[in-house]
Protein backbone atom coordinates (compact mmCIF):
# COMPACT_ATOMS: atom_id res chain seq x y z
CA UNK A 1 0.00 0.00 0.00
CA UNK A 2 3.01 2.30 0.68
CA UNK A 3 4.24 1.34 -3.02
CA UNK A 4 0.98 2.61 -4.07
CA UNK A 5 0.86 5.44 -2.44
CA UNK A 6 4.28 6.57 -3.48
CA UNK A 7 2.98 5.68 -7.30
CA UNK A 8 -0.20 7.89 -6.60
CA UNK A 9 1.68 10.54 -4.94
CA UNK A 10 -0.95 10.60 -1.76
CA UNK A 11 0.14 10.05 1.03
CA UNK A 12 -1.10 6.53 3.24
CA UNK A 13 -1.91 7.76 6.88
CA UNK A 14 -1.82 4.39 8.82
CA UNK A 15 -4.17 4.31 12.18
CA UNK A 16 -1.76 3.64 14.76
CA UNK A 17 -4.37 1.66 16.62
CA UNK A 18 -7.23 4.86 16.03
CA UNK A 19 -9.22 3.35 13.88
CA UNK A 20 -10.02 0.33 11.49
CA UNK A 21 -6.85 -0.63 9.83
CA UNK A 22 -8.39 -2.86 7.97
CA UNK A 23 -10.90 -0.22 6.73
CA UNK A 24 -8.52 2.36 6.29
CA UNK A 25 -6.84 0.67 3.76
CA UNK A 26 -9.57 -0.44 1.53
CA UNK A 27 -10.89 3.25 1.76
CA UNK A 28 -7.46 4.40 0.22
CA UNK A 29 -7.10 1.94 -2.05
CA UNK A 30 -10.47 2.92 -3.41
CA UNK A 31 -9.72 6.53 -3.10
CA UNK A 32 -7.05 5.82 -5.28
CA UNK A 33 -9.29 4.47 -8.46
CA UNK A 34 -7.38 1.36 -7.51
CA UNK A 35 -9.36 -2.20 -7.59
CA UNK A 36 -9.76 -3.85 -3.85
CA UNK A 37 -9.74 -7.11 -5.45
CA UNK A 38 -7.16 -6.70 -7.67
CA UNK A 39 -4.53 -3.75 -6.89
CA UNK A 40 -2.96 -3.37 -10.21
CA UNK A 41 -5.72 -2.45 -11.74
CA UNK A 42 -8.18 0.23 -12.03
CA UNK A 43 -11.26 0.66 -9.86
CA UNK A 44 -14.01 -2.20 -10.28
CA UNK A 45 -12.13 -3.84 -12.78
CA UNK A 46 -12.91 -7.34 -11.51
CA UNK A 47 -16.71 -6.40 -11.47
CA UNK A 48 -16.83 -4.94 -14.99
CA UNK A 49 -14.74 -8.45 -15.89
CA UNK A 50 -17.17 -10.27 -14.08
CA UNK A 51 -20.19 -8.71 -15.14
CA UNK A 52 -19.59 -9.89 -18.90
CA UNK A 53 -19.14 -13.52 -17.47
CA UNK A 54 -22.65 -13.13 -15.13
CA UNK A 55 -24.85 -11.79 -18.26
CA UNK A 56 -23.69 -14.52 -20.73
CA UNK A 57 -24.98 -17.20 -18.01
CA UNK A 58 -28.77 -15.58 -18.71
CA UNK A 59 -28.11 -15.78 -22.09
CA UNK A 60 -29.59 -19.41 -23.55
CA UNK A 61 -27.16 -20.30 -25.67
CA UNK A 62 -24.17 -19.60 -23.69
CA UNK A 63 -26.14 -21.64 -20.82
CA UNK A 64 -26.13 -24.46 -23.18
CA UNK A 65 -22.67 -23.96 -24.07
CA UNK A 66 -21.73 -24.05 -20.05
CA UNK A 67 -23.99 -27.15 -19.56
CA UNK A 68 -22.97 -29.34 -22.47
CA UNK A 69 -27.11 -29.60 -22.39
CA UNK A 70 -29.76 -28.38 -23.57
CA UNK A 71 -31.62 -26.33 -20.46
CA UNK A 72 -35.41 -26.76 -22.34
CA UNK A 73 -35.05 -30.44 -21.16
CA UNK A 74 -34.73 -29.02 -17.60
CA UNK A 75 -38.39 -28.73 -16.28
CA UNK A 76 -37.98 -26.74 -12.96
CA UNK A 77 -36.37 -23.76 -15.46
CA UNK A 78 -39.76 -23.23 -16.62
CA UNK A 79 -41.78 -20.09 -14.69
CA UNK A 80 -44.89 -22.74 -14.13
CA UNK A 81 -42.90 -25.02 -12.54
CA UNK A 82 -40.87 -22.70 -9.82
CA UNK A 83 -43.82 -22.22 -7.42
CA UNK A 84 -41.25 -23.45 -4.94
CA UNK A 85 -38.24 -21.66 -6.16
CA UNK A 86 -36.10 -19.75 -3.27
CA UNK A 87 -38.13 -16.59 -2.97
CA UNK A 88 -35.30 -13.86 -3.44
CA UNK A 89 -36.84 -10.60 -4.70
CA UNK A 90 -35.41 -7.24 -4.74
CA UNK A 91 -33.89 -6.74 -1.29
CA UNK A 92 -30.50 -4.23 -1.78
CA UNK A 93 -32.58 -1.33 -0.47
CA UNK A 94 -33.50 -2.90 2.93
CA UNK A 95 -30.12 -4.27 2.63
CA UNK A 96 -28.12 -1.40 2.21
CA UNK A 97 -29.87 -0.26 5.59
CA UNK A 98 -29.24 -3.27 7.63
CA UNK A 99 -25.81 -3.53 7.06
CA UNK A 100 -25.34 0.21 8.15
CA UNK A 101 -26.82 -0.07 11.33
CA UNK A 102 -26.44 -3.72 11.84
CA UNK A 103 -23.34 -2.98 14.76
CA UNK A 104 -22.60 -6.87 14.02
CA UNK A 105 -21.34 -6.03 11.10
CA UNK A 106 -18.13 -4.21 10.66
CA UNK A 107 -17.40 -1.22 8.85
CA UNK A 108 -14.77 -2.76 6.74
CA UNK A 109 -16.98 -5.28 5.57
CA UNK A 110 -19.93 -2.84 5.28
CA UNK A 111 -17.77 -0.72 3.02
CA UNK A 112 -17.63 -4.22 0.96
CA UNK A 113 -21.21 -5.24 0.61
CA UNK A 114 -21.95 -1.52 -0.02
CA UNK A 115 -18.84 -1.36 -2.97
CA UNK A 116 -20.94 -3.99 -5.17
CA UNK A 117 -24.53 -2.06 -5.02
CA UNK A 118 -23.25 1.27 -5.55
CA UNK A 119 -21.86 0.01 -8.50
CA UNK A 120 -24.99 -2.32 -9.34
CA UNK A 121 -26.73 1.17 -9.12
CA UNK A 122 -25.05 2.26 -12.74
CA UNK A 123 -23.84 -0.87 -13.99
CA UNK A 124 -27.16 -3.10 -14.05
CA UNK A 125 -26.21 -6.52 -15.07
CA UNK A 126 -28.68 -7.59 -18.68
CA UNK A 127 -31.24 -9.24 -18.13
CA UNK A 128 -30.48 -12.30 -20.62
CA UNK A 129 -33.36 -14.04 -22.76
CA UNK A 130 -34.07 -17.13 -20.54
CA UNK A 131 -37.71 -15.65 -19.64
CA UNK A 132 -38.06 -15.87 -23.61
CA UNK A 133 -37.37 -19.65 -23.44
CA UNK A 134 -39.09 -20.49 -20.17
CA UNK A 135 -41.53 -17.59 -19.42
CA UNK A 136 -41.82 -14.57 -17.32
CA UNK A 137 -40.58 -15.35 -13.61
CA UNK A 138 -42.53 -14.10 -10.69
CA UNK A 139 -40.79 -10.91 -9.09
CA UNK A 140 -39.55 -12.69 -6.23
CA UNK A 141 -37.53 -15.54 -8.24
CA UNK A 142 -34.24 -14.93 -10.43
CA UNK A 143 -32.10 -17.43 -12.42
CA UNK A 144 -29.25 -15.44 -11.22
CA UNK A 145 -28.10 -14.14 -7.69
CA UNK A 146 -25.11 -12.18 -7.52
CA UNK A 147 -25.09 -11.71 -3.79
CA UNK A 148 -27.30 -13.37 -1.27
CA UNK A 149 -28.63 -10.97 0.53
CA UNK A 150 -31.39 -13.29 2.88
CA UNK A 151 -28.16 -15.50 4.24
CA UNK A 152 -25.86 -12.75 4.99
CA UNK A 153 -28.74 -11.06 6.65
CA UNK A 154 -29.59 -14.41 8.82
CA UNK A 155 -25.82 -14.81 9.40
CA UNK A 156 -25.10 -10.88 10.43
CA UNK A 157 -28.52 -10.92 12.46
CA UNK A 158 -26.74 -13.36 15.22
CA UNK A 159 -24.17 -13.37 17.49
CA UNK A 160 -21.14 -14.83 14.92
CA UNK A 161 -19.20 -11.74 14.59
CA UNK A 162 -17.11 -12.44 11.41
CA UNK A 163 -13.91 -11.33 13.60
CA UNK A 164 -14.56 -13.63 16.53
CA UNK A 165 -11.40 -15.73 17.80
CA UNK A 166 -13.84 -18.79 17.35
CA UNK A 167 -13.70 -18.78 13.66
CA UNK A 168 -9.95 -19.30 14.45
CA UNK A 169 -9.96 -21.91 16.78
CA UNK A 170 -12.59 -24.35 14.31
CA UNK A 171 -10.08 -23.83 11.71
CA UNK A 172 -7.49 -25.37 13.69
CA UNK A 173 -9.68 -27.87 14.61
CA UNK A 174 -10.97 -28.59 10.80
CA UNK A 175 -7.28 -28.59 9.39
CA UNK A 176 -6.69 -31.83 11.50
CA UNK A 177 -9.08 -33.83 9.67
CA UNK A 178 -9.25 -31.91 6.17
CA UNK A 179 -6.35 -31.82 3.50
CA UNK A 180 -6.00 -27.86 2.83
CA UNK A 181 -5.31 -25.78 0.28
CA UNK A 182 -5.17 -22.03 0.40
CA UNK A 183 -4.48 -19.81 -2.63
CA UNK A 184 -2.21 -16.69 -1.89
CA UNK A 185 -2.84 -13.97 -3.92
CA UNK A 186 -0.20 -11.43 -4.18
CA UNK A 187 -2.26 -7.80 -5.05
CA UNK A 188 -5.98 -8.42 -3.18
CA UNK A 189 -6.37 -6.81 0.24
CA UNK A 190 -9.89 -8.06 0.40
CA UNK A 191 -8.79 -11.47 1.30
CA UNK A 192 -5.57 -10.13 2.69
CA UNK A 193 -4.11 -14.62 2.70
CA UNK A 194 -0.53 -13.22 3.89
CA UNK A 195 -2.27 -12.80 7.43
CA UNK A 196 -3.55 -16.56 8.24
CA UNK A 197 -0.09 -17.87 9.33
CA UNK A 198 0.82 -14.59 11.20
CA UNK A 199 -2.96 -14.24 12.77
CA UNK A 200 -2.11 -18.17 13.69
CA UNK A 201 1.37 -17.34 15.31
CA UNK A 202 -0.20 -14.40 17.17
CA UNK A 203 -3.48 -15.20 18.29
CA UNK A 204 -3.16 -19.17 18.82
CA UNK A 205 -0.66 -19.70 21.18
CA UNK A 206 -2.55 -21.55 23.69
CA UNK A 207 -2.99 -23.85 21.03
CA UNK A 208 -0.36 -24.21 18.99
CA UNK A 209 3.74 -24.22 19.52
CA UNK A 210 4.96 -22.57 16.50
CA UNK A 211 3.62 -21.92 12.67
CA UNK A 212 6.20 -21.96 9.98
CA UNK A 213 5.90 -20.65 6.61
CA UNK A 214 8.37 -22.68 3.93
CA UNK A 215 7.88 -22.05 0.21
CA UNK A 216 4.19 -22.57 -0.99
CA UNK A 217 3.11 -24.03 2.32
CA UNK A 218 2.86 -23.42 5.69
CA UNK A 219 3.23 -26.06 8.97
CA UNK A 220 1.39 -25.30 12.13
CA UNK A 221 2.73 -27.32 14.86
CA UNK A 222 0.47 -27.81 17.98
CA UNK A 223 1.15 -28.17 21.57
CA UNK A 224 1.34 -31.89 21.66
CA UNK A 225 3.60 -31.53 18.58
CA UNK A 226 1.82 -32.46 16.14
CA UNK A 227 2.25 -30.86 12.64
CA UNK A 228 -0.43 -30.14 10.18
CA UNK A 229 1.09 -28.92 6.47
CA UNK A 230 -0.85 -26.75 4.65
CA UNK A 231 -0.70 -25.94 0.63
CA UNK A 232 -0.14 -22.26 0.44
CA UNK A 233 1.02 -21.59 -3.08
CA UNK A 234 1.55 -17.48 -3.97
CA UNK A 235 0.39 -16.18 -7.07
CA UNK A 236 2.58 -12.88 -7.19
CA UNK A 237 0.32 -10.44 -9.33
CA UNK A 238 -3.21 -12.30 -8.61
CA UNK A 239 -6.05 -11.08 -7.93
CA UNK A 240 -9.16 -12.14 -5.60
CA UNK A 241 -10.20 -14.61 -8.89
CA UNK A 242 -6.82 -16.52 -8.94
CA UNK A 243 -8.17 -19.16 -11.56
CA UNK A 244 -8.62 -16.09 -13.62
CA UNK A 245 -5.11 -14.56 -13.87
CA UNK A 246 -3.13 -17.53 -13.17
CA UNK A 247 -5.65 -21.08 -14.74
CA UNK A 248 -2.57 -23.23 -15.47
CA UNK A 249 -0.68 -22.71 -12.45
CA UNK A 250 -3.28 -23.16 -10.19
CA UNK A 251 -4.73 -26.06 -12.25
CA UNK A 252 -1.45 -28.05 -11.73
CA UNK A 253 -1.08 -26.65 -8.22
CA UNK A 254 -4.04 -28.09 -7.31
CA UNK A 255 -3.78 -31.21 -9.39
CA UNK A 256 0.01 -32.16 -7.56
CA UNK A 257 -1.63 -31.36 -4.38
CA UNK A 258 -4.08 -33.98 -4.96
CA UNK A 259 -1.67 -36.63 -5.84
CA UNK A 260 0.30 -36.22 -2.73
Amino acid sequence: IFKLAQNSGKQFVTCNGHCDAYRNALNFVSSINRDVYCFEKQKNWLFDYSDVGEAKLTQYNSLKKLLLYEPSKISFLYAKTRGNAFRYGNQIGDFYLFINSNNNIPKSLAFLLNLRDVYNETHPLLKGNLENVFGQLKMWDTYFIGINRAIANAFYSNSSHPYASFWGDIFLENIKYTKTFITHAGTDIVVYTEAIPETLKKYYSNTLNNVQTNNDNFIVTYKDNSKIKIKFPFYEHSGHSVSLFYPEKLFNDVKQWIEQ
